[in-house]
């Protein structure tokens, strides 16, 4: 039977400590690949804990692949090449750290990073979650094995489009609102739609994705360079782009929110030139101070913004749950032309995620999040001002999930680049997210303060103090 000293999890959530428990011994091959484990009640009442804390737990160490669980014959670990993980430990720095609440990613080449943007793991509601799944199944059984109809199960798209309505004052149709599996996939289905002739037009800097996917389908696109407002409606004029792709309730990565006179520029000019707009939403919920910025889509009266949103930094990237809102002329076009093409997210977590949205378990969640975040990055900006030697400054907007440094040296963002892996430190900096050099982004680092605990903060601030 496992047995663990719980008296030593400090301040650590009782399951995040079983979990780290387990998931050590298995690293460390004392838990042997295929090995059963302990069923949730006997372990319950052999470390005196919850059945809830250690079904936590589990559920964290199936998602990360840890153990695998067989229907009616229990929980078993997984083969996760225990030799090779002690042969890096011993030689490679392999290492991974915790504090507090928060778990680190492994690293293997034992990097600190700051730049590391992804929902911290120990926020997520299992108990929730896992009681709507179970509640799922009870309640649908034979509906989940029915066709799904091409734009996602009727219940999920209601519930997004309330709860659109209600926090970025979209007014939707549920039948205009496509689900698919990732925003990759849905940008796939906009190209189709749109037609390759058409030229894409991109902020500089900006999310180099959907450039990526636009190189695949060989469809030209433009880089346009953003001011101090987002993307430059001269510069657009200059490059020219049918479709615009920007994100205006928080820029990534300069952190820049769009203001409205901007956005009605940018609309009227798609309107005159027979255009659209992506919106991308993306991080749009996390905003610290003052009432939420509204969404383009709220105040689009011409038809022309294309809304796209993710379930990806909510509530976790495994949650494969993107969508997006067409205007009523692509959305008859998308259903005579391309409807053929099947919902590619199953009927099972369309269910319940709707159900985790329309019994305000979102909301809430979306509030402890906020609420999460703000402490953290007024801990993660106290730390940086901390340990400033005088040579950086702090550019954020209190939004979203990042903020940026900006260095004061003469050294290139390259120079910089290396001397810190030299010292075990791997940042992201603006000019990685260029598609041409703009000078006023010159050594600004992005700093992540989801996914990087304060320690690593605080030491990496003393390394850039020490190179710069």
């Amino acid at each position: 039977m496992l047995t663990y000293d719980l008296e030593k999890r400090e301040n650590k959530p009782l399951y995040e400590f079983l979990y780290l428990n387990i998931r050590n011994d298995i690293c460390s091959g004392k838990i042997k690949p295929f090995e059963k484990l302990p069923s949730k009640r006997s372990l319950s009442e052999h470390l005196h804990v919850s059945i809830i804390t250690v079904k936590n737990a589990y559920e964290q160490l199936i998602a990360e692949g840890y153990i695998t669980s067989c229907e009616r014959k229990g929980y078993y670990a997984s083969d996760i090449g225990g030799n090779t993980i002690n042969s890096l430990n011993k030689n490679n720095k392999f290492n991974y750290t915790v504090k507090t609440s928060k778990i680190i990613s492994v690293n293997t080449d034992g990097k600190i990073s700051i730049s590391q943007n992804s929902p911290d793991p120990s926020m997520f509601p299992f108990s929730v979650w896992s009681k709507l799944m179970r509640e799922v199944l009870s309640e649908q059984d034979a509906k989940l094995l029915r066709r799904i109809p091409f734009n996602g199960v009727l219940e999920l798209r209601e519930a997004i489009a309330k709860n659109l309505y209600g926090t970025r004052g979209i007014s939707a149709d549920p039948e205009s609102i496509i689900i698919g599996a990732g925003t990759e996939f849905l940008y796939n289905l906009i190209i189709q739609l749109l037609g390759r002739e058409k030229i894409f037009a991109m902020e500089n800097p900006g999310y180099k994705k959907i450039a990526n996917i636009c190189r695949r389908s060989g469809v030209r696109f433009n880089t346009v360079d953003v001011d101090s407002y987002g993307m430059s409606l001269k510069k657009l004029e200059s490059a020219g782009g049918d479709i615009i792709h920007i994100s205006p309730s928080h820029h990534y990565p300069t952190g820049i929110v769009m203001p409205v006179g901007r956005r009605r520029e940018l609309l009227h000019y798609v309107f005159e030139n027979n255009g659209y707009i992506i919106e991308d939403d993306y991080d749009s919920e996390f905003r610290y101070s003052g009432r939420p910025i509204p969404s383009l889509k709220s105040i689009d009266g011409y038809g022309r913004v294309i809304y796209m949103n993710t379930f990806s930094q909510t509530i976790s990237p495994s949650i494969r749950i993107s969508y997006m809102i067409l205007p009523d002329e692509l959305m008859e076009k998308f259903v005579r032309d391309m409807s053929f093409y099947s919902c590619t997210v199953s009927s099972f977590e369309q269910y319940a995620l709707a159900k985790f949205i329309i019994g305000g378990y979102f909301d809430k969640h979306i509030n402890r999040m906020k609420n999460y975040y703000r402490q953290k990055r007024k801990e993660v900006i106290e730390t940086v001002n901390k340990y400033n030697a005088g040579n950086m400054s702090i550019i954020e907007q209190a939004a979203g999930t990042h903020f940026l440094i900006k260095l004061n040296t003469k050294k290139s963002d390259a120079e910089i680049y290396g001397e810190c892996l030299e010292n075990d430190l791997r940042l992201s900096f603006v000019s990685d997210y260029m598609y041409s050099y703009l000078e006023r982004y010159r050594n600004c680092v992005i700093v992540s303060y989801t996914g990087t605990d304060i320690n690593k903060i605080a030491e990496a601030i003393k390394i850039l103090n020490k190179i710069i």
